[in-house]
């Protein structure tokens, strides 16, 4: 399994469409890929986010994109995670995600958990 976050937001107001209350969010825009021919059970979007505000969010807001799940061979997933924050926008510098370890059909175990350190760069 691979993920790759190719970009974070801090968005003030952040709403999926018309009908969502605003948030005030970190929104990675990511792709997760299943390496392997296997079926794999991932969940990233249950990670928790740890900014260096000292703030801990253990799960990712309804509103983020379904890039979780059943991975049927070697797919690829793409979509936005979204975690709501209290902390200042203008405060965060630093994100750690931490997911847990992708599994078989059998809750095998395929490897260490993840964990994505992220600097923000403005």
């Amino acid at each position: 399994m691979k993920i790759i976050v190719s970009k974070v937001t801090l968005h003030p107001s952040f709403k999926k469409d018309s009908y969502s209350s605003p948030v005030r969010a970190v929104v990675m825009d990511v792709a997760v890929e299943n390496t392997s021919k296997q079926t794999v059970e991932w969940y990233p979007a249950q990670g928790a986010l740890n900014l260096n505000t000292k703030e801990q969010v253990e799960f990712s807001h309804p509103d983020s994109d379904l890039v979780e799940g059943t991975f049927n061979g070697q797919v690829i997933k793409k979509g936005k995670v979204i975690y709501e924050v209290k902390s200042s926008l203008s405060s965060i510098k630093n994100l750690k995600w931490s997911i847990s370890q992708p599994f078989d059909n059998n809750l095998n175990g395929l490897g260490p958990d993840i964990v994505v350190p992220i600097t923000l760069i403005k």
